[in-house]
């Protein structure tokens, strides 16, 4: 399952990357507020600010669905963390280390 998303997380990138070396479409705006009730986030990226793209942590759904949030955000700080820690656990029982 872990494999799966990240292999969907890299899809998802290597298909949004235009021959520049930047993102084909990104994030302009960012919304402070929590997404939907029921939405599964499943990975995020960092995006730096190169107008007209702005500073962003861009999550990305089990959907595919990309939400662009302001990345000094109390959960939006929590949820980097949580997804995180999660990756680490993850990648541990792949490696059989049990840190």
């Amino acid at each position: 399952m872990c494999a799966m998303r990240i292999l969907l997380c890299l899809a998802l990138m290597a298909t949004c990357v235009a021959s520049t070396g930047k993102f084909s479409t990104c994030c302009t705006r960012t919304s402070p507020g929590k997404p939907k009730a029921g939405t599964e986030i499943e990975s995020f990226i960092i995006q730096k600010e190169d107008l007209p793209c702005v500073h962003a942590v861009m999550f990305i759904t089990n959907k595919g669905d990309i939400i662009c949030s302001t990345p000094s955000v109390r959960w939006v700080k929590a949820k980097i963390a949580e997804i995180t820690k999660k990756n680490e656990q993850e990648n541990n029982e792949l490696n059989g280390s049990e840190d």
